[in-house]
């Protein structure tokens, strides 16, 4: 079995991400500051686990992967915040829709949630360094053949 690396599956998302031309920024780690720019987007691997669709001597496994896009609450126009985060998050997912082995580091992204949790986005807010700022988190879930060995 090769030695796995995982920035061959965050490589290629991070890639998507600043094709949008959306993002100000994406970085591929979760801000320890508040971010900047209009929007900006952050992405890291949230978890790890094998997968039941494993071979008989190796574990797949699934690699969740969030995609946070942040736009600081007193952007303005006011009115443009959802609507622009929206189509980001919209175009982001369509783009990994569009690429679901992700130029051939996975097996597949799971879209409607074979092993758990499937692709998707969800708004919300969070506050950091004291500013308060509209986010949308994207959830992609890879699934990543025979990474670890068994072996009794």
């Amino acid at each position: 079995m090769t030695t796995f690396d995982v920035r061959r599956v965050l490589d290629p998302i991070i890639s998507h991400g600043k094709a949008l031309g959306r993002l100000d920024v994406v970085t591929g780690h979760e801000p320890k500051s508040a971010p900047r720019g209009k929007l900006s987007a952050a992405v890291w691997v949230q978890s790890t686990d094998p997968v039941t669709s494993s071979g008989l001597n190796s574990s797949s496994i699934r690699i969740v992967v969030q995609a946070r896009i942040y736009a600081s609450m007193t952007s303005e126009p006011q009115d443009a915040i959802d609507p622009d985060m929206t189509n980001a998050a919209i175009e982001w997912v369509a783009r990994l829709n569009g690429d679901l082995d992700l130029g051939g580091a996975a097996r597949t992204i799971d879209v409607r949630a074979i092993h758990g949790v499937g692709l998707g986005a969800q708004a919300g807010y969070i506050e950091q360094d004291g500013r308060l700022f509209r986010v949308y988190t994207l959830t992609i879930p890879v699934l990543v053949n025979d990474v670890w060995s068994e072996s009794a």
